[in-house]
C-alpha cells in the first residue's frame, strides 16, 4: 500500500457574510458619491460630490455627522491639526477653518482651475498633486516648484491582517500574491482611497464610504492538500 499525495493548485475558499458595511446619504452623508477620506485628531473627514462631512466614530460605527456643502466635488482632503485643506474639482485648493467651516482660497492664481488629486502638508507649506503635476508651495513665498507627476491613485493597495485588496478591472478584489490572481467580492465597488480604522478599513467609493471587516471575509487563499490512502486502480494498489 502506498500513499498518493495530490497537490491541486486551486483556491480554497468558503463564502459567508458580506464583509462590507455601506454608509450613504441615508446614513447622514451629504452625498453618497465619496472621493476621499482623511483622518483628523478627533474626527474622520469625508469628501463627497456635494461637500465635506465630519464624522465622529464609536469603534467601527459613525454616530455623528456634520456637513459643509460645496458647489463642486471635493476630491482631496488634508487635516494638518489646525486646518483642513480641501481640493475642489476645477477650483483648486481651499483652507477650511474647523470652527465655522469657512473656506479660504489658496494660491488661486496657480491652482484656480486645477483638479486636485492629493494634498500633503509639509513643514512650512503644501505639496499639491494634480493628474500630471506636483506643486510645492512654501507659505509666505510667491515662488513655487512644479514637477511632472503621474497620478497613481487608481492603483491603491489595501493591506489589513492577512488580506490584500486591489482594484482590478475597475473593481475592488482580493489579491493572492502566491498565484498573482484576483477574486472578486459580491459587492461591486472601486476604491478611491482608504483609511485603516479599528481592525478594518474605511474605503471611499462612488456608492458611499464603506467599512471593510476582514474578520467577516471568510475567503482564504491557499493550496489544499488531498491525501488518498489505499487508492486502487484496476483492482491493484497504487
Amino acid at each position: 500500500m502506498k500513499s498518493l499525495i495530490l497537490l491541486f493548485s486551486v483556491l480554497s475558499f468558503s463564502v459567508l457574510g458580506d464583509p462590507f458595511t455601506f454608509y450613504t446619504s441615508k446614513s447622514g452623508l451629504i452625498d453618497s458619491d465619496v472621493h476621499c477620506i482623511e483622518r483628523g485628531e478627533e474626527f474622520v473627514w469625508i469628501g463627497t460630490n456635494s461637500g465635506i462631512n465630519r464624522l465622529l466614530f464609536k469603534g467601527t460605527k459613525p454616530f455623528k455627522f456634520s456637513k459643509r456643502g460645496t458647489s463642486v466635488p471635493v476630491t482631496a482632503l488634508e487635516d494638518d491639526g489646525n486646518f483642513v485643506w480641501a481640493g475642489l474639482k476645477g477650483k483648486g485648493v481651499y483652507k477650511m477653518i474647523k470652527k465655522n467651516y469657512k473656506l479660504i482660497g489658496f494660491r488661486k492664481d496657480v491652482l484656480g482651475d486645477k483638479e486636485i488629486k492629493n494634498i500633503k502638508r509639509i513643514e512650512n507649506g503644501l505639496v499639491i498633486f494634480t493628474e500630471s503635476k506636483k506643486f510645492t508651495f512654501e507659505f509666505g513665498k510667491e515662488k513655487y516648484e512644479v514637477d511632472t507627476y503621474q497620478n497613481q491613485k487608481d492603483n491603491l493597495t489595501i493591506e489589513i491582517n492577512d488580506k490584500i485588496l486591489k482594484n482590478n478591472n475597475g473593481r475592488l478584489s482580493r489579491y493572492n500574491p502566491e498565484t498573482k490572481s484576483f477574486r472578486y467580492f459580491k459587492s461591486l465597488i472601486k476604491s478611491r482611497g482608504h483609511l485603516n480604522w479599528d481592525r478594518g478599513v474605511l474605503i471611499a467609493t462612488s456608492r458611499g464610504f464603506v467599512f471593510y471587516n476582514p474578520d467577516s471575509d471568510s475567503i482564504r487563499f491557499g493550496i489544499p492538500k488531498l491525501e488518498l490512502s489505499e487508492f486502487k486502480l484496476n483492482s491493484k494498489d497504487t
